[in-house]
């Protein structure tokens, strides 16, 4: 496989590139080697995966990455993985008809977003949907975002991002049991609760929760039933080994209506998935951190179609995930390796059964030279049905004086089409999209340049200019029978700028972003669909009154993008404006902590499309309570 890298140069090897990388990273980590053994050994502090570790990693490394904490979470009081991920500056996560969840990092349409739980990948995404609204909201500790081009030590591919849902650990309570309740109802006939505890005895930690929700919806035919079960456990010693696990099961019925010009008022689909994860880490000789995780997901969809043609898909994963990180005791330099393997299957009424085994390699170094830091990463991937697949990224931070620092990175990745995008999806109904075998895969090369500035501890402005070229770009195109099916584009490109803004100015907190961007298809010449010139997102927060009451706001504006990729004036969706509010009150019942909230979306009840023919359900209310124990 060759591409050309510039018009009129000789065509450059992705293999031979590989090899260089690789090379270097050899001469690194033999540097390194030799500077370590000039220093007394010393126990590593979760060099890389802890967070303080985490938070002195990003400031000082030339990664990009914002973190929402299990305390945002919960004073959030989101109800979905989604919902919380719609929260963060520079992400849009929308629930498609069918239960997926669309994400879109700095406006990036139908890019490939990596989903990760606990850094291990989770089962692929299907029709540009991720599937995470399954994890309960009660065992997730934080959610990470990475924006591109993102670190090869996470997973393959990721080229418009990835979403690391990082799943409690380390349970370090003093009180033997620790609990939480909630109940909420609002419009559109939801209704819905869920319980939560965690069980500590001498060093080990067991941890329980459940829900259950109804929503009626606002389409006809787009009724919700849900139910969701997991179970953790963990024994957070710190010698010799640390070992934790989980199980989740969630349960989902409900109805398929269809886009507006294709409505599917009879059609209903039955989705049940279960997952486990099991996780060692551990060290070697004081020198060296490691982590081994052990995971697997299995899945059955009954998709009823508007015909009345019943079709079944059943899916299973199973995967191990191994990382190694050795650091100087000066936090100098850090290396980060490891190798993954993966096999998954799907068997589908109307395509039949398939198979696909992946394993990888991948390493990457991060410097601090003092004047500057930074990182090269490389990996490589064997997929039985695609052959070998390459990536790279490389970093520099460099600090321009008190606060300020500019980061710039540059990365090679490839995206192999997913069973859903080669044969049936998973999360659309078989009256709306169909599968297309003959994909190949996606070859990207992104690269960004950004300033940050550190104005306090609490203000923060970044600026980012950004840039991805693919070649056989997976988009989906409308056919004559009204069902969308993914073909390549032969190239596109999108350019850009992010601002980001974390500001308080006194009793109120700010986080905005805002994303300026152009796209093409190189082929027609026409904008890439669901990606529009400008988003804008803006979030207020304040604690108010001798009551503490906490009031929140989200305004987001996104200008007009074309749904399909000849930009037909008839599929175009218009800009829209939007604003949520929130009001929650803490106080005491029986003694325990306890909160009242009232949620608002789409307070102003615009009028408006989420994607093409998928209308947003309008003004909706939520109002709950919740007790500690």
């Amino acid at each position: 496989m060759r591409i050309l890298l510039l018009p009129g140069k000789t065509p450059f090897s992705l293999r031979d590139a590989f090899c260089l990388a690789a090379a270097l990273l050899v001469i690194c980590i033999c540097n390194s080697i030799a500077l370590a053994n000039e220093q007394e050994p010393i126990a590593l502090e979760d060099m890389v995966v802890t967070q303080s570790r985490l938070d002195e990693y990003v400031k000082n490394y030339p990664q990009q990455l914002d973190i929402l904490q299990r305390e945002s979470i919960q004073q959030g009081h989101y109800h979905k993985v989604s919902e919380a991920l719609a929260s963060m500056p520079g992400v849009d996560a929308t629930e498609s008809v069918t239960g997926g969840t669309r994400i879109a990092i700095r406006g990036a349409g139908q890019g490939h977003v990596l989903v990760l739980i606990n850094g291990r990948p989770a089962g692929a995404t299907q029709y540009g949907s991720a599937d995470i609204n399954s994890i309960p909201m009660e065992m997730v500790e934080r959610i990470e975002v990475y924006k591109p081009p993102i670190p090869v030590w996470l997973a393959a591919g990721g080229s418009s991002g990835a979403v690391n849902i990082v799943l409690q650990q380390d349970v370090k309570r003093k009180k033997t049991f620790t609990g939480r309740a909630e109940a909420y109802g609002g419009s559109r006939g939801k209704v819905g609760g869920s319980a939560s505890g965690s069980y500590k005895v001498n060093e080990h930690a067991l941890g329980l929760s459940a829900g259950a929700s109804h929503q009626d919806g606002f389409r006809v035919n787009s009724d919700r039933d849900t139910a969701k079960a997991s179970v953790s456990w963990q024994n957070p010693k710190t010698s010799p080994t640390r070992w934790d696990g989980s199980a989740r099961y969630y349960h989902s019925e409900h109805g398929s209506p269809g886009r507006t010009d294709n409505p599917t008022p009879d059609a209903r689909q039955q989705y049940n998935k279960g997952s486990a994860d099991l996780r060692a880490r551990g060290f070697f000789n004081d020198q060296a951190e490691y982590e081994v995780k052990v995971f697997g997901e299995t899945l059955r969809l009954e998709d009823e179609s508007q015909s009345g043609l019943t079709s079944l898909l059943d899916s299973n994963l199973i995967g191990i995930k191994e990382e190694t990180t050795i650091a100087d005791s000066l936090g100098k330099w850090a290396l980060r390796f490891g190798a993954n393997g993966k096999w998954e299957g799907a068997d589908h009424t109307l395509s039949g059964d398939h198979e696909r085994t992946q394993g990888g390699l991948h390493g990457q170094f991060d410097r601090d030279e003092g004047a500057f830091t930074w990182t090269l990463g490389v990996r490589g991937d064997l997929v039985s049905d695609f052959d070998f697949q390459p990536g790279a990224m490389v970093g520099v931070g460099v600090p321009v004086g008190k606060g300020h620092q500019i980061k710039a990175r540059a990365g090679y990745t490839t995206h192999v089409p997913t069973f859903g995008q080669l044969y049936q999806p998973a999360h659309g109904s078989i009256d709306q999209v169909r599968g297309n075998p003959d994909l190949i895969e996606e070859r990207i090369v992104s690269c960004s340049l950004g300033w940050q500035w550190d104005i306090s501890k609490k203000n923060r402005l970044e600026c980012t200019l950004f840039r991805e070229d693919v070649w056989d770009k997976i988009q989906y195109d409308d056919y004559t029978d009204l069902i969308k099916r993914p073909v390549n584009l032969d190239r596109t490109n999108r350019t850009g700028a992010e601002l980001a803004l974390s500001w308080t100015v006194g009793a109120v907190g700010l986080e905005g972003s805002y994303v300026l961007q152009t796209t093409e298809n190189e082929h027609n010449g026409k904008d890439l669909p669901y990606s529009p010139a400008h988003t804008f997102k803006l979030t207020a927060k304040s604690k108010v009154g001798p009551w503490k009451t906490r009031l929140e706001g989200v305004g987001r504006v996104v200008s007009d993008q074309y749904s399909d990729i000849s930009n037909t004036e008839e599929k175009q969706v218009d800009a829209y404006a939007s604003f949520d509010a929130k009001a929650v009150q803490p106080f005491s019942l029986w003694g325990k902590s306890a909160e009242a909230y009232v949620k608002i979306q789409n307070l102003l009840d615009a009028n408006y499309e989420t994607h093409h023919s998928y209308p947003d359900d309008g003004f909706r209310f939520t109002a709950g309570l919740s007790m500690d124990f």
